[in-house]
């Protein structure tokens, strides 16, 4: 009898340390997120809509379509699975369009455990101007570290109060400097404030209106 008892404990406890965890970051096709963003003296809005998943021959995301109050628009990437929040690459610099040969960067890396920090490399991919060699582009290589400060902090923004995961993220460059990223998300939302700083500018972006796909 006992020992039949502690193998159903030991079944158990197998099945509660493989099953794989399924979060949800509000990515679902109908979403609508609308924030306000603030950097320097200038504000502005930001509409994010997810439009629709889209797939390669190993993967998908979701396609969210962003529309700035100034005039211009772009696109984001994201997906989720059992090791976290994952943010694709653009083919173009504001899409459409996924470049599925470059690795996703982990937005948010599971176990969500305070203090947990992860490295990843981003090389640079914007627009230049002029004669630029391998060189300038080497020196716009950001060396990037994220850490979980917290995964229950309460954080209010005009769309409401949540328990978020803060993350923080420490990026280098040896052309300009360092610079220090903050970041909310909430399960079932997404992000819901952001904060960048560098030695030029602050900005901070603050969710105004979320509105759940159907």
């Amino acid at each position: 009898m006992r020992t039949a008892l502690a193998l159903a404990a030991l079944a158990a406890l197998t099945v509660c340390n493989t099953a794989p965890v399924k979060p949800d970051f509000g990515l679902k096709v109908g979403n609508v997120w609308t924030y306000s963003q603030k950097s320097g003296d200038a504000t502005s809005t930001i509409k994010e809509t997810a439009v629709r998943w889209v797939n390669s021959d190993r993967t998908h995301a979701l396609e969210i379509k962003a529309d700035y109050s100034g005039g211009y628009e772009g696109y984001l990437y994201r997906s989720q699975n059992e090791n976290g929040l994952l943010s694709f690459h653009n083919s173009e610099m504001r899409g459409p369009g996924v470049a599925w040969d470059l690795s996703p960067t982990v937005l948010i890396k599971m176990p969500f455990n305070k203090g947990l920090t992860w490295n990843w490399v981003q090389p640079f991919r914007g627009q230049t101007s002029g004669r630029v060699t391998q060189a300038d582009l080497d020196k716009l290589t950001s060396y990037e570290t994220a850490v979980i400060v917290s995964d229950d902090e309460e954080v209010t923004v005009p769309a409401g109060t949540y328990k978020a995961f803060h993350v923080q993220v420490s990026a280098r460059t040896e052309a300009r400097g360092t610079s220090t990223e903050d970041r909310w998300y909430v399960m079932g939302v997404g992000l819901v404030k952001s904060v960048y700083a560098d030695h030029h500018v602050r900005t901070e972006r603050v969710l105004t209106a979320f509105t759940p796909g159907k």
